[in-house]
């Protein structure tokens, strides 16, 4: 009974066994007659995912210097260099932000002017440009970009609490004043989420009380340091899932962009993309290539080029700047 697969005492034991359970009577496989099929898969209907990604650029923040990355784009000249390339792979959502000449954040509106306007002279409407408005002293030096024109959406922060080391707060009067600003401006508001707490402000202080209107845009940014905490691959999963759920429960026809944060890195926007949402990808907010490594980007076109690979693979393309503002409503 032995062979060159196993040993007589094994082919034994093998047999007895058969021989204990061979009489167990089991379910027949029921085929209909041919030229049915066994399985028919036309059954199943297409899962609701929008072909169109809108892919989104933000090669930096206010948080990321030289000491953490030198690849880090500050100047205007790195920044208009890392946009265009990006833009020619088909990012058409850029999120701005200006240093000034010591590389500190500023609200200085020559900075935006010399950072937007070649990119308006040269792409015109093949782009869509939004920032925040955090830095300034005054109400009037942090909407400046708004108050000339130079952003076509802008980030309304609900979030109040520990970013990193510091304490940023958003009082409610602020977060409407400069959302009902941004409205009389003609200029889309965005909301910013850093953790669920931030989806309740923005639920209570610019939905319930009618100031915003659909379709409501949200910009998620979880997983910073001090914010909504994202520390393996199952966190990101049941962390966007339970913080979609919340947006989605105020208004399911909410469009969603997440962004590639700390560790999560570009696992976060490729999650996005199978959850049907769109991204917004760079280095901003992430020094890292990938979450279980310490490689650090190199470059912002990179990232880009590897999310709208995958973003094919999914099947999706990148959306265009036009179907992004109609999306939006805002063209």
């Amino acid at each position: 009974m032995g062979s060159e697969y196993m040993s007589e005492s094994e082919a034994t034991k093998r047999m007895e066994a058969l021989r204990k359970y061979k009489e167990t009577p089991v379910m027949p496989t029921i085929r209909p007659p041919p030229p049915a099929r066994g399985m028919d898969f036309t059954v199943q209907e297409k899962w609701d995912i929008d072909e169109k990604v809108v892919i989104g650029i933000a090669p930096m923040g206010t948080f990321i210097n030289k000491d953490q990355n030198p690849n880090q784009p500050i100047s205007v000249s790195e920044l208009l260099r890392e946009y265009e390339e990006c833009i020619q792979l088909g990012a058409v959502s850029l999120h701005v932000h200006v240093r000034d000449d010591n590389g500190r954040p500023t609200s200085d509106i020559n900075y935006y002017r010399a950072l937007i306007e070649p990119l308006r002279k040269k792409f015109g409407d093949r782009i869509v440009i939004d920032g925040g408005t955090q830095t300034g002293k005054t109400f009037e030096e942090q909407v400046a970009p708004v108050t000339e024109g130079l952003f076509d959406m802008a980030l309304v922060n609900a979030s109040t609490g520990l970013l990193g080391d510091s304490i940023r707060c958003t009082p409610k009067e602020v977060m409407q004043a400069k959302a009902h600003f941004y409205m009389d401006c003609g200029t889309k508001p965005m909301i910013d989420i850093h953790d669920a707490g931030s989806v309740n402000n923005a639920r209570r202080y610019l939905i319930d009380t009618g100031i915003l209107e659909k379709p409501y845009v949200w910009h998620l940014l979880p997983g910073l340091p001090g914010c909504f905490d994202i520390p393996n691959q199952m966190g990101l999963v049941k962390g966007l899932s339970f913080l979609t759920d919340l947006i989605m429960e105020i208004d399911d026809e909410s469009i969603i962009m997440m962004s590639d944060t700390s560790r999560s890195t570009i696992y976060m926007p490729i999650l996005a993309m199978i959850m049907g949402h769109h991204v917004r990808i760079g280095m901003e907010d992430t020094i890292w290539r990938y979450p279980h490594k310490d490689d650090l980007i190199e470059n912002n076109a990179e990232v880009v080029s590897s999310v709208i690979d995958v973003a094919k693979t999914l099947g999706r393309r990148p959306a265009t700047a036009q179907e992004y503002r109609r999306m939006v409503g805002i063209g």
